[in-house]
């Protein structure tokens, strides 16, 4: 094979790989597009990162109230999932109340 057929092959492999990489890409992006415009529906359930980040609370804080029984959840599997009703509920019963 001489040099000059290898260089024209790359050109050619190269360029539709490149146009298909971005028509791919545009339409992922139409797709990521399309669904932020429609309502998100707020989760009921959060993992204990997602409450972790919802409620200010560290994981590890979480995970040991869990264990302890301390707060209500729910094991789907293997994953532990807290109902947003049950943390906030918790956090209203661990809150101090101001002395006057």
């Amino acid at each position: 094979m001489k040099p000059e057929s290898h260089r024209s092959l790359v050109s050619l492999n190269s360029s539709p790989l490149i146009s298909s990489q971005d028509e791919s890409v545009s339409s992922v992006s139409s797709i990521s597009t399309s669904n932020s415009n429609s309502p998100s529906i707020p989760k009921r359930g959060l993992t204990i990162p997602e409450a972790a980040e919802y409620s200010g609370l560290t994981i590890w804080f979480l995970r040991t109230a869990v264990w302890n029984r301390k707060i209500p959840f729910i094991l789907a599997g293997k994953r532990y999932v807290i109902l947003r009703d049950d943390l906030d509920s918790f956090l209203e019963k661990s809150r101090y109340k101001v002395r006057q």
